[in-house]
């Protein structure tokens, strides 16, 4: 049976060219664990090593020497027996591709026993408005999603190959890594990480930390309708302030930033203003980054809010947009009054029109099907800067430590900028896709902000 798309699946699927719309990630799994073990091994090892010399130094006659010597090949035949057994050791703890394939293959065939589970969607041939979901045997489809790659794939490969399979979503393993490609028509960030969470030991969301849309009908409208003027023409239909060029020159680069000093600005900030989030707190550091490395006064922020899974759609999100303006001293301002002014801005945004104008967006998009305000390729409601992140929880693959990373075909604005917790630190991808961004010659600025606090 068919289903149209609707809403912001809609706006996401009328990409011309889906290769474009795939989102790519990447787990590495880790073999820290087993590599710790054999060091830990190999210096106990060594201290009874060192002891069993110094012994056989303090023994003064003949007799004691070749006592020395019988008990010195003793001690090689350990070194050599635990050698063997730190290798052993490392054998079992270490996983191939086989196994990693395996592995993965039974944990997304259980996913697939869900017959409306999101990985069954397909596109219809037929309506390019319409998917539906696959009727074969969980254990024949899993075979269509999970495969191994003899080589090293890139975000273009697995888009290509993604758009040859029509499906929702494929995984790849390669060595000790997990490539899978989404596309955006049927998945959003969340269910990207609840995607990769089904191939890892847990979930690495906290889904009761994730706010669910709760609309009521007459009464969401009614006090959304006090501030749609000014979401709309102040806000909304503003057009952007950056040129944007063709994404075969997007160029990404990576920073990282302790937690420990962004929750140190956020709870300064939150003493400051009465309230101020962990997300107004990113977006406070990276707009003052971007005006750093721009020669322009205004910026247009659109940041990106995510729902639970609803029935309605596959993309559950809305938008904050924010107009910033940059002052007009300000490279003679210290860093500390740069944020200062960005801050301010923001702080009024979050408390005046924010609440309203996701409501309004998800309303419009989701449940009106009045997809315009989230899609227009013209100038007329595209932003600037897109930011979007989630907090996401340790993650394991057979108990062995993994790392992930998230790639763009493509961006629908001239920077996007992706973040996620990776250990004590948070990642930011940052996607430059403007001939009026520089190269990014300016820090993040924390550790100035910091001493000035």
């Amino acid at each position: 049976m068919l289903n149209n798309f609707w809403g912001t699946d809609l706006i996401l699927n009328s990409t011309k060219n889906k290769l474009f719309n795939t989102i790519t990630a990447k787990i590495t799994i880790s073999k820290q664990n087993s590599s710790n073990q054999n060091s830990s091994n190999q210096n106990s090892l060594n201290q009874n090593s060192s002891n069993q010399n110094s012994s056989n130094q303090n023994s003064s006659n003949q007799n004691s020497l070749n006592q020395n010597s019988l008990n010195q090949n003793s001690l090689n035949q350990n070194s050599s027996n635990q050698n063997s057994l730190n290798q052993n050791s490392l054998n079992q703890n270490s996983l191939n591709q086989k196994d990693i394939f395996k592995i993965v293959k039974k944990r997304i065939e259980i996913v697939l026993n869900n017959n409306k589970t999101v990985l069954r969607a397909r596109f219809s041939t037929l309506n390019t408005d319409s998917y539906y979901y696959a009727n074969e045997k969980s254990k024949d489809l899993v075979k269509e999603i999970v495969n191994i790659s003899n080589h090293k794939l890139n975000k273009l490969q697995i888009g290509k190959k993604l758009v040859e399979s029509n499906m929702s979503a494929i995984i790849f393993i390669h060595k000790n890594n997990i490539y899978i490609g989404a596309t955006h028509s049927f998945f959003d960030g969340l269910s990207l990480l609840g995607l990769i969470g089904y191939c890892l030991d847990e979930k690495i969301i906290n889904y009761k930390m994730i706010p669910k849309f709760e609309y009521y009908p007459i009464i969401t409208e009614t006090i959304t309708l006090k501030y749609v003027p000014k979401i709309l023409n102040n806000i909304l239909l503003l057009p952007r302030n950056l040129s944007i060029k063709d994404n075969n020159e997007m160029k990404k680069i990576i920073k990282y930033e302790k937690i420990t000093n962004i929750k140190e600005i956020k709870n300064y900030f939150n003493n400051k203003y009465n309230d101020f989030s962990f997300t107004s707190t990113i977006t406070l550091i990276l707009s003052v980054f971007i005006f750093e490395n721009i020669n322009k006064n205004k910026l247009k922020v659109n940041i990106i809010v995510g729902f639970k899974q609803s029935t309605i759609v596959f993309n559950n999100i809305s938008i904050i947009t924010i107009i910033l303006h940059k002052s007009e001293n300000w490279s003679y301002l210290s860093v500390y009054d740069k944020f200062i002014s960005i801050a301010d801005q923001i702080n009024t945004a979050m408390k005046t029109y924010a609440k309203s104008q996701i409501n309004l967006i998800y309303t419009l998009n989701n449940i009106y099907n009045l997809p315009y305000f989230l899609n227009n390729d013209s100038n007329v409601n595209s932003p600037d800067l897109i930011i979007t992140g989630c907090k996401v929880k340790k993650g394991t693959f057979n108990k062995n430590p993994i790392k992930i990373s998230f790639d763009h075909i493509s961006i629908s604005a001239p920077c996007y900028i992706g973040y996620i917790n990776e250990n004590s630190n948070i990642k930011f991808q940052i996607y430059n896709n403007s001939h009026d961004i520089k190269n990014y010659t300016k820090s993040l600025q924390i550790k100035q902000l910091l001493h000035n606090l």
